[in-house]
């Protein structure tokens, strides 16, 4: 008899699966699913005219982004429209739905929820690798780069970048322009964080940004949900 060999991708995937049901709330739905080419087939002809000029790996991940997001978006609505590519690359989801998509190298993580309590969705994972030490300067504020000292490694730098780049989409729905990391300053609590942003913007008014974040072996995962600040109690 042949024995498959084992493939640790396939360990880390359900390692994963478990880490984001660790911080995705009541209402948020996930899906996390290894970057592969068999999800090509799925993508809808809408889909495919958009990836048609891609290279092999940009429809590789493309294609398993949009399969995943639209496996959530089917159990929270029975209908199954093509996800086109918005402003700033942002899926374009049904009215009265949201959702958002990320990737590394080797996973596509993806959240979608119709609660009507929530404004916008922003999911992130990363290599903890990928984010070194010289991007501090970049990614924190002064009051952030304090708390990192002061947690003397109970979080790392990779967790304030992810979990801004989740902050960053959670809004964008709602302000319609990319921000920066100085734009937004974090406070983080174990593995919850508020996104307090640091400009002024009408469509931010009463609204909060906050979040979960994990780290997970070479993974880190963060997601961010912006909802009006009297709701925040729900989530």
């Amino acid at each position: 008899m042949t024995r498959s060999t084992p493939n640790p991708l396939d360990d880390e995937r359900l390692a994963l699966i478990d880490a984001m049901h660790a911080i995705v709330p009541h209402g948020i739905r996930h899906d996390i699913r290894r970057i592969s080419g068999e999800w090509i087939e799925d993508l809808l002809p809408e889909e495919r005219a958009i990836a048609a000029d891609f290279t092999d790996a940009r429809r590789t991940e493309f294609a398993t982004g949009r399969t995943s997001v639209r496996r959530l978006l089917r159990e929270l609505d029975s209908a199954d429209p093509p996800i086109l590519i918005g402003a700033r690359r942002a899926p374009i989801v049904p009215p009265g739905l949201h959702a958002s998509i990320s990737h590394c190298e080797t996973f596509v993580a993806t959240i979608a929820s119709k609660a009507t309590h929530i404004m916008g969705l922003g999911v992130d994972i990363e290599f903890h690798d990928r984010v070194t030490p010289d991007l501090a300067d970049a990614v924190l504020s002064r009051t952030e780069k304090a708390d990192l000292k002061r947690d003397r490694g109970a979080r790392s730098l990779a967790c304030y970048f992810s979990a801004k780049e989740a902050a960053f989409k959670a809004v964008h729905g709602l302000i319609g322009k990319y921000i920066d990391f100085s734009d937004i300053e974090l406070t983080i609590c174990c593995d919850r964080f508020v996104a307090q942003p640091l400009f002024v913007d009408r469509a931010l008014e009463d609204i909060r940004v906050e979040g979960r974040v994990t780290e997970r072996e070479r993974y880190v995962l963060a997601v961010a949900w912006a909802s009006p600040s009297s709701a925040s109690a729900q989530i």
